[in-house]
């Protein structure tokens, strides 16, 4: 229960930060022609769509994805792809959720097409399964992006699942002989 509640929480944060635990454009290859962004341009790119998810604007947001761009939530075994609607729905869904949540984009560092990005949300111990239900975590995670001609192609994210389980009153407990 814990873990399905989880890759909920997951695949809703996805549409807030645009990326998967290893976000793949399959079957993607380089643009002949198409000039390298710098980082500051690139930068822009991903904070933009950050930025109109929680804004809502997800024409504008969509309009920053590559399309082939897909997510793969290996930590969660979870795979979503860019098909029929699926990241529209998550971006909807992570959207209701940024405005709730409190999502705080607090560093952005970039290096070439590759782009790092630190946050923090909350989430109320309500809304996932088993959790005390007065606590809110405060959880920390890191999207890295990779833009390639003005489109966001590939990326990684990660959020301290374990802390947030934690803090909601959960306990680790080690495995019995």
């Amino acid at each position: 229960m814990v873990r399905k509640s989880l890759a909920a929480v997951g695949a809703a944060l996805l549409g807030i930060t645009l990326l998967g635990s290893s976000v793949l454009a399959q079957g993607a290859t380089p643009v002949a022609g198409c000039a390298e962004g710098t980082a500051e341009e690139n930068s822009a790119i991903v904070t933009s769509y950050i930025e109109a998810v929680i804004a809502g604007d997800l024409e504008s947001a969509d309009a920053l994805l590559h399309e082939d761009f897909s997510h793969d939530l290996t930590s969660d075994g979870m795979e979503v792809a860019n098909e029929a609607g699926n990241l529209d729905e998550l971006t909807e869904e992570g959207a209701a959720i940024a405005a709730e949540s409190g999502f705080e984009v607090e560093v952005v560092v970039a290096q070439g097409e590759w782009v790092a990005v630190e946050f923090v949300f909350e989430v109320p111990g309500s809304s996932v399964e088993g959790a005390d239900p007065e606590a809110v975590a405060v959880v920390e995670g890191m999207v890295f992006a990779r833009v390639e001609c003005g489109e966001i192609i590939e990326g990684k994210f990660e959020f301290d699942s374990l802390g947030m389980l934690l803090q909601l009153g959960f306990e680790v407990t080690p495995p019995q002989p």
